[in-house]
């Protein structure tokens, strides 16, 4: 993860008082990673870029791979739904191919 080449991307997920609610940290049109503190469910926002994304779901509270997801592609250039696998804490990691 390029964390050096990431910044804050709050307003992707519609969090734009930047409040403990959710966060999103990005690489536009290549990575976006965004945490759910609550589990339940975001919009991301990903109108302006192009292409398809591959989402997967890490645990914070179990470590270990990232789980797979449904569906487990997203396409650029639309809002799409994230949707977490339960009410826990989960990190969506949403990369490029």
């Amino acid at each position: 993860i390029p964390f050096a080449e990431m910044t804050s991307a709050n307003a992707l997920i519609g969090n734009t008082k930047d409040d403990n609610s959710k966060f999103c940290f990005a690489k536009p049109g290549e990575l976006y990673l965004v945490y759910l503190p609550n589990g339940g469910g975001t919009e991301l926002n990903l109108t302006g870029v192009e292409g398809t994304f591959e989402l997967k779901w890490f645990n914070p509270r179990e470590g270990g791979a990232l789980r797979p997801a449904s569906p487990a592609n997203l396409s650029g250039g639309a809002v799409t739904t994230l949707a977490a696998p339960d009410q826990e804490d989960w990190l969506a990691v949403i990369k490029k191919p």
